[in-house]
């Protein structure tokens, strides 16, 4: 291993490490980048790090705590003060927020080069509030100012190069998938399937991912109810969090449609590849906003058939166009899930699934096509 003197000294900057496909993949990122001649420090804003027990002792987790959305002074002396400590050369930032705060560190700490991640597409703005539309816009307008951009899906930079942003900035870097994490495995399967009352259901889908517009919620409930004689004996499980007004709406939408008999909400749970594995089918019914899908990603690796809609790198990641279909509409959502079951109903576990992820979107290869991007900016 490098010594450590010489070792590039990175810090990321998120909000926080909260369960979230972004926040994965930083700590995917900061547990190779550590073992790579690299010394990691991961800044979060808030203190909501609840993946931080998967970090290697390696990496350092200092959280500044940001008392509110409005506190600025405090925050930014204690921001720049830990990037002083820690001689940073390279300030990666993740998501919109942070990659603002990015631009005015760079002003107290002239020498560090600046990177941003960007991860979403096709994002449609009214469904948020007024500072999350205001604060997207301003990083268009600054997107000259970072040294590096990197995307996480091909769509996800094309939309962003559409917005405003500076293409010669910009480049693509996919998310990777743990493999070793992420895998087959049939005792857990059986466990976790006793977990969630699941043997006597013939099929067992599930929705996974924060209980948000983007993510597609209300058309797949429709979607069942078009045909609920063919799903009437299934399990659905819905797993994911969000704001409680939303929940409300959500549960209120599947009382609605008589579907509390077989859609079930799973707030928290920790261990999701035995989740994976208790699943028959794994439903992404985005209607915008993904760039590259963790949850399709990971769910592949463990073998999973999967439905999808075509947002963001979505057909590239599944690597079959047969179990994709157009977002917002729950119609074909139904019909793609129905001919998928169909076609798979003898066997739920697929290899080729798994091997395709590892062949195309290792977190290895995630891990030293960013470090080769970060370092050669020093």
């Amino acid at each position: 291993m490098q010594d450590k003197v010489n070792r590039s000294k990175i810090v990321i900057l998120t909000r926080s490490l909260a369960a979230g496909g972004a926040e994965r993949q930083i700590v995917e990122l900061a547990n190779g980048l550590v073992s790579n001649d690299c010394d990691i420090t991961i800044v979060c804003m808030y203190d909501e790090n609840i993946l931080s027990k998967y970090l290697k002792n390696e990496v350092e987790l200092v959280c500044i705590n940001k008392k509110s959305r409005w506190e600025v002074f405090g925050f930014f002396y204690r921001l720049i003060k830990v990037l002083k400590d820690k001689n940073t050369e390279i300030l990666y930032t993740f998501l919109v927020l942070p990659n603002l705060i990015g631009i005015i560190s760079k002003l107290f700490c002239s020498n560090i080069k600046l990177v941003w991640s960007v991860r979403a597409s096709n994002m449609d703005l009214n469904d948020y509030d007024y500072f999350s539309k205001l604060t997207f816009k301003i990083q268009a307008v600054l997107s000259r100012v970072p040294d590096l951009i990197i995307s996480n899906s091909h769509k996800g930079a094309e939309y962003h190069l559409e917005q405003g942003f500076y293409e010669k900035k910009l480049i693509v870097i996919a998310n990777g998938i743990n493999c070793s994490n992420f895998t087959i495995d049939l005792e857990l399967r059986r466990k976790f399937r006793l977990k969630y009352n699941l043997e006597n259901y013939p099929v067992t889908m599930a929705l996974v991912g924060r209980l948000d517009p983007m993510k597609g919620h209300l058309d797949f409930f429709q979607a069942i109810s078009f045909n609920l004689d063919f799903y009437q004996n299934f399990k659905i499980l819905v797993v994911g969090t969000g704001t409680d007004d939303y929940k409300r709406t959500l549960i209120n939408r599947v009382k609605d449609l008589n579907l509390e008999s077989i859609v079930e909400f799973v707030e928290h749970e920790q261990n999701m590849l035995g989740l994976y594995n208790a699943i028959d089918v794994l439903i992404s019914a985005s209607k915008y906003g993904e760039g590259f899908s963790n949850v399709l990603g990971e769910g592949l690796a463990c073998g999973k058939v999967v439905c999808a809609t075509d947002v963001g790198d979505a057909r590239l990641v599944v690597g079959n166009s047969e179990y994709i279909c157009e977002p917002s509409c729950p119609q074909d959502l139904s019909l793609l899930i129905q001919k998928v079951i169909i076609k798979n109903k003898e066997n739920f576990i697929n290899h080729t699934n798994r091997e395709y992820i590892f062949s195309n979107f290792s977190n290895l290869v995630m891990v030293e096509k960013t470090k080769d991007e970060l370092l050669n900016l020093l």
